[in-house]
C-alpha cells in the first residue's frame, strides 16, 4: 500500500508530501523533477528515471543505529510502500506491477548514493540503505496514485 508521495520540481530542492499525483506514462509523476527533465539524473542516457520507489520496511531498518535519521521524504524517493519487503520489492525489477490503476515496469535497483547525505546534511545514506535503495520504475500508463493505494503484480 502508499504510505507517501513525494514530489519537488527541482534537483535539490526538498521533496513535498502530497496526498496523490498523477503519473505520465514514459516521463513520471507530474511536476516532479524527473516528469520535467531537471532531475540530476534526467540526462543520463538509457537509464529509466521515471519514478522511485522504496518500502517503509527498508527505511525502518536503515534508520536503526543511526543518529541522525532519514525521514520519508529525505531518500529522495517518490512512492513509499507498506506491506513489502526491499527484498520483494527488489525482485520487481524487469516485471510489470500497478499502483492503483497505474502500470508500470520495474526498471532496475535504486542504488543509494551520496546524494540524500549531502542534502540532508546527515551521514551514512550510502551504507545505510544498501541492497534497500528501492527501484526505478517506468511509467507504462497514464493515472492517479494516492496514499492508499495497493501496490500489486501477477
Amino acid at each position: 500500500m502508499v504510505v507517501g508521495i513525494f514530489i519537488c520540481s527541482r534537483a535539490g530542492d526538498p521533496l513535498n508530501s502530497v496526498p496523490s499525483a498523477f503519473a505520465v506514462a514514459g516521463k513520471g509523476l507530474q511536476g516532479d523533477r524527473y516528469e520535467m527533465g531537471t532531475g540530476v539524473y534526467s540526462k543520463l542516457e538509457n537509464k529509466v528515471r521515471q519514478v522511485s520507489i522504496i518500502a517503509s520496511e527498508a527505511i525502518i531498518k536503515a534508520n536503526e543505529g543511526l543518529i541522525d535519521r532519514f525521514l520519508p521524504g529525505e531518500t529522495r524517493r517518490n512512492i513509499i510502500v507498506g506491506g513489502i519487503s526491499p527484498e520483494e520489492l527488489n525482485k520487481l525489477v524487469g516485471k510489470e506491477f500497478y499502483i492503483g490503476c497505474v502500470r508500470m515496469r520495474g526498471a532496475e535497483l535504486c542504488h543509494p548514493c551520496d546524494r540524500p547525505s549531502a542534502i540532508t546534511k546527515k551521514d551514512d545514506f550510502r551504507k545505510a540503505f544498501q541492497m534497500r535503495g528501492g527501484l526505478l520504475a517506468e511509467v507504462l500508463f497514464d493515472g492517479p496514485i494516492s496514499v492508499g493505494d495497493t501496490l500489486r503484480w501477477d
